[in-house]
């Protein structure tokens, strides 16, 4: 995800990028298996991955700008916003990731 842009931007809505094409219409050369959401995942700064219809999604991903509970059971979520949600609400279309960093904000108990 260095250096791609974002590509979509809904204000008050989604900012979507990962597409390394650029055009909104590119993806990594394969698609991984939907996993739908259930519950309220789409929420401000909810993450989730785009996708084209079930099972097709790949490296195209978008943030959250409010709650869009018509997304729940259909798209994968994958994560939340920690820190800079504002940051995500002021993303504009061509503006870029410079790094991208995961981490796991909480762990599962060990069985």
């Amino acid at each position: 995800y260095n250096n791609l842009e974002f590509h979509r931007v809904v204000p008050d809505f989604v900012v979507q990028g990962g597409d390394p094409t650029q055009s909104g219409w590119g993806g990594p050369g394969f698609m991984i298996p939907a996993e739908p959401a259930v519950g309220a995942g789409y929420v401000t700064g909810g993450v989730g991955i785009a996708d084209a219809g079930r099972d097709s999604g790949g490296s195209q991903w978008f943030i959250m700008h409010s709650r869009a509970p018509h997304l729940d059971g259909r798209y994968t979520w994958i994560g939340s916003v920690v820190t800079g949600q504002k940051s995500a609400d002021a993303l504009l279309i061509g503006d870029r990731v410079i790094r991208a960093t995961i981490g796991v904000a909480e762990r599962l108990p060990q069985k």
